[in-house]
C-alpha cells in the first residue's frame, strides 16, 4: 500500500476534493468494482466518514482515476487514518493507498 497523507482540512468545511491515479498492476477493470475510502480514528475503530462509489461521494473518472469530489466533511478536529479499497467484480479486494488526515479546528461556527 502506498502512503499518502491528505492535505489538512478545516472542521465542518467544504472539502475541495482529491484525485488519485492508481497503477493498474493486475490489468483488471474498475468497470463493475466497488471503491470506498474509510476514515477512522485508528485501525479497528468505528468508521467516522466513508466515501464510496455506490452513493457518489467517490467517483471513477477514467479506467484507474478515482476522485473524491468537493463536498462538506463534518469531522471533529483530530488526526485520522484512511485508506482506499477496491472490491473487484470477481470478489478480490485490494487496498492501494492510505495515510493520515488532519482535521483542524476553526474559530467561527454557524
Amino acid at each position: 500500500m502506498q502512503n499518502y497523507n491528505l492535505a489538512d482540512h478545516n472542521s465542518n468545511n467544504t472539502f475541495e476534493g482529491v484525485e488519485f491515479i492508481l497503477p493498474n498492476e493486475d490489468a483488471y477493470s474498475l468497470a463493475y468494482a466497488a471503491v470506498k475510502i474509510q476514515v477512522r480514528a485508528s485501525v479497528g475503530s468505528p468508521v467516522l466518514k466513508e466515501f464510496k462509489t455506490s452513493d457518489g461521494t467517490l467517483v471513477i473518472n477514467q479506467p484507474w482515476t478515482i476522485t473524491v469530489p468537493q463536498q462538506l466533511v463534518k469531522l471533529a478536529p483530530g488526526t485520522y487514518q484512511w485508506d482506499l479499497k477496491i472490491i473487484f467484480i470477481d470478489g478480490r479486494n485490494k487496498t492501494y493507498i492510505g495515510g493520515k488526515w488532519t482535521i483542524k479546528p476553526v474559530i467561527t461556527s454557524i
